[in-house]
């Protein structure tokens, strides 16, 4: 059995926000019908956890397809519980920061720090005038409250800005402002499109986001990323030797949804809640071979799991003879 360095999670597929390119939502707008809306469970997160004790599993990332860990009614207590079971275990957490109040950031902060390493990264796009262009529904000041609140109450984090042509204006400012607000780190992403097109819906207007090419990211990130000594990663993750075409599973990385269903990688993920029959009908053909629930944490345990033909065979052949549309897209397969 090859066991895993890395899970990714989803552990709830609710959200606060209307992001322009987000699979949850259609074009900005309604919730997608093919999105599950639900929490993950306690018993899948302690099978994931059972899992991640006995394999030494080295870190978590809460960085899902659907949802903002905030949403999740229970994650204060799922992470004390987390802690209690594997307190050397490193995490890194996504989110809008827009979610909750100023004591559930404080709460946040107070159990994360206990770990060895952990990073909250704020996913903040701009300014007051601007973060709601693309995060449709997340209010700026409260980001800052909260924000300000987890910071202050010791927690470590990072301020991620997305950049688009409407905001680049702003980012040496933003840049200035997480500095001042004590963000141990301060960089820039791409958008993965360079045009994202979003409907009208409620207060919502419709419109065109545009951004910049990579090589334009690149360069503003020599300019005015920043990165202190406290937010780098203390924990060393084990070095991977296996030997594979796919980047996810030559870092022995492994995804987990709301549902409890593991997949390979966060695209993978995706496929129950695509609309693309012809992208994801493999899907559809695995299911009548495997069963429903094949790959599912509320039937059996992560190592039955990836002890499943569909890990142990099925991918593998794919990867080396007949990659899948979207492996080929998204990793040049």
């Amino acid at each position: 059995m090859q066991t895993v360095n890395e899970i990714q999670i989803d552990v709830t597929s609710y959200c606060n926000s209307f992001c322009g390119s987000c699979i949850r939502n259609i074009n900005g707008g309604p919730v997608n019908p093919r999105v599950k809306l639900e929490h993950m469970s306690w018993t899948v997160w302690k099978h994931i956890i059972e899992y991640c004790k006995k394999y030494s599993v080295s870190n978590l990332s809460f960085n899902g397809n659907y949802g903002d860990l905030s949403n999740h009614p229970e994650i204060i207590e799922m992470l004390e519980y987390l802690y209690s079971q594997t307190p050397g275990i490193a995490m890194t957490i996504h989110t809008n920061g827009g979610a909750r109040n100023i004591q559930f950031w404080k709460d946040l902060a107070t159990i994360t720090k206990q770990f060895p390493s952990t990073m909250v990264v704020f996913s903040i796009d701009g300014l007051e005038d601007t973060n709601h262009i693309y995060r449709r529904g997340v209010k700026f000041d409260s980001i800052m409250e909260n924000a300000n609140s987890f910071i202050s109450a010791g927690g470590n984090a990072r301020w991620r800005m997305i950049v688009f042509d409407h905001n680049k204006h702003q980012i040496q400012e933003a840049s200035q402002l997480a500095r001042a607000m004590k963000f141990r780190a301060f960089n820039l992403n791409r958008s993965f499109s360079a045009s994202i097109e979003v409907d009208k819906y409620k207060e919502f207007s419709q419109e065109v986001i545009t951004a910049p090419t990579s090589s334009v990211v690149n360069e503003l990130n020599s300019l005015y990323a920043y990165s202190s000594n406290e937010s780098k990663n203390n924990v060393k993750r084990p070095s991977s030797t296996f030997e594979s075409k796919c980047p996810w599973q030559q870092e022995l990385k492994i995804q987990i949804n709301q549902l409890g269903e593991v997949w390979p990688c966060c695209y993978l993920s995706m496929a129950s809640a695509h609309p693309s029959k012809i992208r994801f009908n493999w899907l559809d053909e695995k299911k009548i071979e495997y069963g429903e629930g094949f790959n599912n944490l509320k039937y059996f345990t992560l190592i039955e799991i990836l002890d499943h033909p569909f890990f142990q065979n099925y991918l593998p052949n794919t990867f080396e003879n007949n990659p899948l549309i979207i492996c080929k897209e998204k990793c040049n397969l």
